[in-house]
C-alpha cells in the first residue's frame, strides 16, 4: 500500500510540473512575427522605421532588446503603428512597455486635437506583453494582428 500512495504521490507531482512547465510564456521573434503578418493580413503602405525611431523617437536603448520591428505609415496623418520589440530581460520588457504606453497616450492627446477621425483606432489600440516581446498595435486590423500574435506565443 505504501508502494502505492508513493508511486501515486509522485505521478501526480510530475503532473503538476508537467502543467507548469506546458503554461510558460514565450517571447516570439518580432521580425518573424511581422513577416506572418504581411502574409495573413491585408495592412497599409508602412514604411520600416526601426532603426531611427525605437531610440530617437522613443527612448528605447539599443541595448535593451535583440529583435524588433517599428512599422509606421507612408502617409503621417494616418494612425497606423505596428511596433514590436523582444527585450533582453524582464525589467528592459517593463520599461519598453513604459514607453510604449506613453506612445499610444501621445497619440491619443495628438488626435483628439488634430486628427480626431483617427480617434476610434487609436482608442481601439494596444499595448500587449507576450514573454518578452512587448508590442503596440494601432490599426484597423488590431484584432487580426493579435490574433497571429496569439498563433505565435
Amino acid at each position: 500500500m505504501k508502494k502505492f500512495g508513493t508511486l501515486t504521490f509522485g505521478l501526480l507531482a510530475a503532473l503538476v510540473l508537467a502543467g507548469c512547465s506546458g503554461g510558460a510564456e514565450t517571447s516570439p521573434d518580432p521580425q518573424a512575427v511581422f513577416s506572418a503578418l504581411e502574409e495573413q493580413v491585408a495592412l497599409p503602405e508602412l514604411v520600416d522605421m526601426t532603426d531611427e525611431y525605437l531610440e530617437m523617437g522613443l527612448g528605447i536603448d539599443p541595448n535593451s532588446w535583440d529583435s524588433a520591428v517599428c512599422y509606421l505609415p507612408v502617409d503621417g496623418t494616418q494612425p497606423d503603428e505596428i511596433i514590436m520589440v523582444r527585450a533582453t530581460d524582464s525589467d528592459k520588457a517593463d520599461d519598453i512597455r513604459s514607453k510604449l504606453e506613453d506612445r499610444l497616450g501621445y497619440k491619443e492627446k495628438s488626435a483628439q486635437l488634430y486628427l480626431t477621425e483617427n480617434m476610434p483606432v487609436i482608442e481601439a489600440g494596444v499595448v500587449r506583453q507576450d514573454g518578452l516581446t512587448v508590442s503596440l498595435i494601432v490599426s484597423e486590423q488590431a484584432e487580426e494582428i493579435c490574433g497571429v500574435l496569439d498563433s505565435m506565443s
